[in-house]
């Protein structure tokens, strides 16, 4: 049995045989999130978007599941091995994905939206070295109206997507906060224009920057009204503070503070902390 990184769920992942991958939740206060998180993956298993498939769960286990092994690297791991033609397939898939939840939103419900959004603020202020900041986001002026609600996958890390040379398969869907398509851009922002996953890691050749940046242009160019907009600045936000929560050492928090620093509303946050004499 080979065991693989479980990220920061916790979660067991091993490859049983060649053809399967089970994946376990060690603790059993997780497991109601795995379960929701399985059932998110079988909903996009049945979708019909262009490039986009995601690995067959055959079983449900009592505190997890088992799923077909698909037999490549993720981008994360491989993308120095890509072309040109690979990195305009995997840009062009992902702009599938999103445009096709674009089609599906709608809107949440103003209160609706103000509560879920304030609640996951609160929960990141009590451990958080960024107090001030989160204070300035639960009163940024946001139109809750229209935050869009859709599918999404939640965590669309490069690590998550694996890539056969035709399609990509998602996995380890996340159960997020809110769910609206711009958690998925923000996620992939996240990796392939931060480079977050890399900047922790050893992957840090220049040819691995070059092809995730190459992959991320065409996406910000299709999308970037979208990206230009209040409601992705604030999201896109929040999920890089979502991640302070899971980091130990202070290597990581250093490189999450360089990013977050020079993200729009933080600096939009500064001047104002500055005009009022802070």
């Amino acid at each position: 049995m080979v065991k693989f990184d479980s990220g920061l769920s916790g979660c067991n992942v091993s490859l049983v045989g060649r053809d399967n991958i089970k994946k376990i939740s060690i603790s059993k206060k997780y497991y109601p999130r795995l379960k929701k998180q399985a059932i998110k993956h079988k909903e996009f298993n049945s979708l019909d978007i262009n490039g986009i498939k995601t690995p067959h769960i055959k079983k449900m286990l009592p505190n997890g599941y088992i799923m077909e092994h698909i037999p490549y690297q993720n981008i994360h791991e491989s993308s120095i091995f890509f072309d040109k033609n690979k990195i305009n397939k995997i840009s062009n898939n992902l702009i599938n994905l999103i445009d096709y939840e674009i089609l599906k939103s709608d809107f949440y419900d103003e209160g609706e939206a103000f509560k879920i959004v304030q609640s996951k603020l609160k929960d990141l202020y009590k451990d958080s070295d960024y107090k001030n900041f989160i204070k300035y986001l639960m009163k940024f002026n946001i139109e809750y109206n229209k935050i869009p609600k859709s599918i999404c996958h939640g965590d669309l890390t490069s690590t998550n997507i694996i890539f056969d040379g035709k399609n990509i398969y998602l996995i380890d869907f996340l159960d997020s906060y809110i769910e609206n398509y711009l958690i998925d851009l923000s996620k992939i922002k996240q990796d392939f224009f931060y480079f977050w996953s890399s900047l922790i890691s050893s992957k840090k050749n220049k040819k691995y920057y070059q092809s995730h940046l190459a992959i991320w242009n065409p996406i910000e160019y299709k999308f970037k009204k979208i990206l230009n907009t209040k409601s992705f600045h604030f999201f896109d936000t929040i999920n890089l503070l979502r991640i302070e929560p899971y980091l130990t050492f202070n290597h990581k928090k250093n490189i999450l503070s360089s990013i977050i620093k020079d993200l729009k509303l933080f600096k939009n946050y500064e001047k104002l902390n500055h005009s009022n004499g802070w």
